[in-house]
Order: C-alpha cells, then sequence, then structure tokens
C-alpha cells in the first residue's frame, strides 16, 4: 500500500513549445524612452568634449605659468651675478677706505636676498613643470621642451564681436544644457505616454 503499481506514465513524456513573436507598431513610451536615451547620449558626448577643451586649455595655462616661472628665474639668476659683483666692489672700496662698512652689509643683504628670491623662484619653476608633466601624463622630471617666442607672434583678424560671437557658438557646455532640456522633454513624453493606447502584432 505504500508503494502504489496503479501509476500511468508515457515515456517519453509529451513536451509542448511554443514560439511567441510580437511587433510593437505603436507605442509612444517606447519612442519616448529611446528619445531620453539618444539625449542623454548626447549630454555625455557634449561633456567629454567639454573636458576635453578644458583640458587643453588647462595644458596651455600650465606651459605659460612653466615659461614665466622659468624666465623669472633666469632674471635673478642673472640679478645674482651683478649683485655678487656689487658686493665685491663695496669689498674693495671698504679696503681703500672709500666706502663705509655699511655699504658692504648693504651689499651682502643685497646678495642674500636676490639668492633667496632666486631659490623661491627656481621651486616655482620646478613646481610649474611637475604640473605640466602632470597634466600631460608624463613622468614629473621630464625636461620641458621650450617653445620659441616667434611661435607665439601669430596676428589675430578677428574683432572683439566676432570672438565672443564664435565662443558662443562653439561653447559645449550650452549644447549640453540643450541636450538636457530634450531629455526632460522626452522624460515627460514618457511619463504621459501610458495614457495613450498601443497597437503590437
Amino acid at each position: 500500500n505504500r508503494f502504489p503499481t496503479n501509476i500511468s506514465v508515457t515515456l517519453p513524456q509529451r513536451h509542448d513549445s511554443r514560439l511567441r513573436l510580437t511587433q510593437s507598431l505603436f507605442n509612444e513610451g517606447i519612442r519616448a524612452n529611446y528619445a531620453v536615451a539618444r539625449s542623454r547620449f548626447d549630454g555625455q558626448h557634449l561633456a567629454m568634449r567639454a573636458a576635453a577643451r578644458q583640458l587643453a586649455g588647462e595644458v596651455q595655462t600650465a606651459y605659460l605659468l612653466e615659461a614665466t616661472a622659468r624666465r623669472a628665474a633666469e632674471i635673478y639668476r642673472a640679478a645674482l651675478t651683478l649683485v655678487q659683483e656689487n658686493e665685491r666692489g663695496a669689498g674693495r672700496l671698504l679696503a681703500a677706505g672709500r666706502a663705509t662698512p655699511e655699504a658692504v652689509q648693504r651689499a651682502v643683504a643685497e646678495r642674500a636676498g636676490v639668492e633667496q628670491q632666486l631659490a623661491e623662484a627656481r621651486e616655482r619653476h620646478l613646481a610649474a613643470a611637475r604640473q605640466l608633466n602632470q597634466l600631460r601624463r608624463r613622468p614629473l622630471d621630464t625636461p620641458i621642451e621650450v617653445i620659441p617666442d616667434a611661435a607665439f607672434d601669430l596676428a589675430l583678424e578677428v574683432s572683439a564681436d566676432s570672438a565672443v560671437r564664435l565662443a558662443l557658438a562653439g561653447r559645449e557646455e550650452l549644447w549640453q544644457v540643450e541636450a538636457g532640456e530634450r531629455t526632460a522633454g522626452a522624460a515627460r513624453r514618457a511619463a504621459t505616454a501610458q495614457y495613450l493606447p498601443s497597437l503590437a502584432l
């Protein structure tokens, strides 16, 4: 009684497979969601272009800062030679009895001040070079190529008004705002699409 033998089993068992294909003919929700995805993609693409333009501007600014710091260090290096010569001259005048000890002390103080300024200028130059190399994803101690000043002597044939107009026409941030507005409009259509009928085949 625990193991009944009146079980009717058909081997192999029946298997029923069905394939159903549905093609949407009209569904406003699908169209609106596709518009949302496309607008979001456009916004992300424009954000990437804006970031690339901003990075290029940061690299150019970092190069100009590095060049400024390098020139400042060169100026202080030349000034150090001058104050060293001034100190030597003051020492000779003192030895000849034609100057006071205060003149020598003043020359020593000037030399010490220029040496301090030169050390600070060298540190600023090294920091600017490291920042430029970091932005360009290079080793921090890579030497910076010096661009000749003639390369920056460009004739600007654009007026101020046309430059502003061109800048506003080519700003990815403004296009990104427009993409955000399109995304919001498509999201609103997607929210109201549930009240519309859909047709499928």
